[in-house]
C-alpha cells in the first residue's frame, strides 16, 4: 500500500528524521521536491521562480503501524515547527 504525503521541506530536521525512520526498513521510498513558484514582479523583476519549500514524500509500506509512526512523526515535527515560530500565549 502506497503512503503518499505533502511535507514542507523548510521545516528544520524534518527530512533527516524521515530518513532515520525509514533507513534500515524494508521498504521503497522517495522524496520529490515541487516545482518552484512563479511570481510576477513589474518592470525589470520580470518572472521570479522560487522554491515552493513542499515536496512529495512517496513510500511503498504494507504496514499500518510505519504508515502511522511515520504520520505521528511528521505531525510532531511540524507542530513543534509551529509552536517555535508562534509561541502560545
Amino acid at each position: 500500500m502506497k503512503y503518499v504525503r505533502n511535507i514542507q521541506v523548510t521545516i528544520p530536521g524534518l527530512l533527516e528524521k524521515i530518513a532515520e525512520l525509514l533507513t534500515g526498513k524494508d521498504v521503497d521510498w522517495k522524496i520529490e521536491q515541487k516545482d518552484a513558484a512563479s511570481y510576477r514582479g513589474s518592470g525589470i523583476a520580470g518572472t521570479i521562480d522560487l522554491p515552493s519549500g513542499w515536496a512529495t514524500l512517496t513510500v511503498e509500506a504494507s504496514d499500518s503501524t510505519l504508515r502511522q509512526d511515520l504520520t505521528d512523526l511528521i505531525e510532531r515535527i511540524e507542530k513543534d515547527h509551529q509552536d517555535k515560530l508562534f509561541p502560545p500565549l
